[in-house]
């Protein structure tokens, strides 16, 4: 059998051949995306408890629920959508679970950057497991139908797409959607979006639910040591570094949302370098580590995050409710070179 690792990324490769939105929504990353360990219960207060209610700690299953939405600046007005409910039969769904279910977060712990990918850390990008993958199957539940609105105006399902199961391991349905450029016009920022997903008739369980998220801002105004990434002459210069080694990274914050949350991904061009995954608060300010930025080129990827939370409901009479998160992404993508300083 594959070791953990591989078993992970051979799964969310499936997934992602699927569901094409699904590679993005998961910073290539989840979505991936984003339930365990969030950015930290101390950064975020945001962690899904993977502890069952007391009607599936009985009945020995429990479930929770992920909704990712990811537009990308780089690329337009592009938004996709992408939402999915596990359901883990035999035992509570544990972080190695959510994490082969694709509800596994990729960002580290608020205020703080890793290395996930180069020599030494093969599959950490996808967020490959320390411990055993979980032992008993999960389920991609299949849901009565899942559809995203904006206010009165507008409305768009989500198509249903059958995940592969190459390990026996993972098995079900995942929802996902690109907007039109009519649908994603309409997320202007602080627009409200709501994506609701109503029980499948054949499901004695349920698991419908109501997500509810805010549109955050773009990225703007991005600065690496004070310069445009994509204009960087001298960035390892003594007056472009910090007493602490690190490069100054600064954006516009968004003073209307102090609760979202700044990812950054540094990947170098050259494959062999690693790379850096990092969380800030959204203060308009960040220091990246000089490690993070050893190579001479790559891309600076930063995105907006925006969480909010909700509950699974089941059908009527049955309480084997859960939890869930809706998450929205606005992404920029920005090149960056860098010619280093000649030796004196």
């Amino acid at each position: 059998m594959r070791s953990p690792s591989g078993l992970l990324s051979a799964l969310l490769a499936a997934s992602r051949a699927a569901t094409p939105a699904a590679a993005s929504a998961s910073l290539r990353a989840a979505r991936a995306v984003v339930l365990a360990p969030l950015l930290g219960s101390a950064a975020m207060g945001c962690s899904l408890s993977t502890a069952p209610d007391a009607a599936d700690a009985e009945a020995g299953t429990s479930q929770a629920a992920l909704v990712t939405l990811e537009r990308s600046s780089t690329d337009g007005a592009r938004v996709e959508v992408v939402a999915r409910v596990v359901r883990a039969h035999g035992g509570p769904l544990d972080e190695a679970a959510l994490r082969i279910a694709g509800l596994g977060d990729a960002l580290p712990v608020l205020g703080t950057c890793v290395p996930v990918d180069g020599p030494g850390l093969s599959g950490t990008r996808e967020g490959g497991l320390a411990g055993t993958a979980a032992s008993r199957s999960l389920e991609l539940v299949e849901l009565g139908g899942v559809a995203l609105e904006v206010g009165d105006t507008f409305r768009a399902p989500l198509v249903a797409r059958h995940v592969p199961d190459p390990a026996g391991v993972l098995s079900g349905v995942v929802y996902n959607a690109r907007l039109t450029p009519e649908g994603a016009g309409l997320l202007a920022p602080r627009a409200t979006v709501t994506v609701r997903a109503q029980p499948s008739p054949g499901d004695v369980e349920g698991a419908a639910f109501t997500a509810t998220v805010a549109v955050p801002r773009d990225v703007a105004d991005v600065r690496l040591a004070g310069q445009d990434p994509r204009e960087l002459t001298s960035l390892i210069s003594l007056t472009s570094l910090t007493s602490l080694g690190a490069a100054e990274l600064t954006w516009a914050a968004d003073a209307d949302e102090s609760s979202a949350t700044i990812g950054v991904e540094v990947r170098p061009s050259d494959a062999t370098r690693t790379a850096y995954r990092c969380a800030f608060p959204d203060t308009g300010r960040a220091l990246l580590p000089a490690a993070a930025l050893s190579a001479d080129e790559g891309t600076l990827v930063l995105r907006r995050v925006q969480r909010e939370r909700f509950r699974l409901e089941g059908h009527a009479g049955v309480r084997r409710e859960g939890e869930g998160e809706i998450r929205f992404d606005a992404v920029r993508a920005l090149p960056y070179r860098r010619a280093r300083e000649r030796a004196l």
